[in-house]
């Protein structure tokens, strides 16, 4: 297994390997559930523009989960923050699952927060998400 502290062979210190982005989109009942895992930058961001925009043609409800992501620059970030926009809308409505530390930073300093509806675990499908937002 590589460590990040662990020397190269060359004597430079070794660099882990960006992690693979994958994006999966999952509808159950009501809902649609996308999940995203690896790294979302500049290159992944439009995969999930693309899945987000696509959910929001069901206009069901959305759980945008962000568990499994280890990394979000500027670009995902935009990504994100536009489609909480969009679910501002009549009828729609997205929700983000919080992401490790690395990803809640970013929310921190941004201070997107209020924008976005944040929770810390998914909700239960169906009842819970039908249920409208409080005022």
């Amino acid at each position: 297994m590589l460590n990040v502290s662990d020397p190269a062979p060359n004597g430079s210190s070794a660099a882990l390997p960006p992690l693979e982005f994958s994006c999966l989109t999952v509808e159950f009942g009501n809902t649609t559930r996308v999940s995203v895992a690896g790294e979302l930058d500049v290159a992944t961001a439009p995969q999930l523009a693309d899945a987000l925009h696509r959910a929001e043609f069901d206009a069901r409800p959305i759980v945008l989960d962000l568990r499994r992501l280890a990394f979000v620059d500027c670009s995902g970030l935009r990504v994100i923050l536009a489609a909480a926009r969009r679910a501002h809308r009549p009828g729609g409505r997205l929700v983000v699952v919080r992401g490790p530390a690395a990803v809640a930073r970013l929310f921190a300093l941004t201070e997107v927060e209020g924008e976005i509806e944040l929770v810390d675990r998914p909700p239960h499908w169906g009842a819970a998400l039908r249920a409208p937002l409080p005022a």
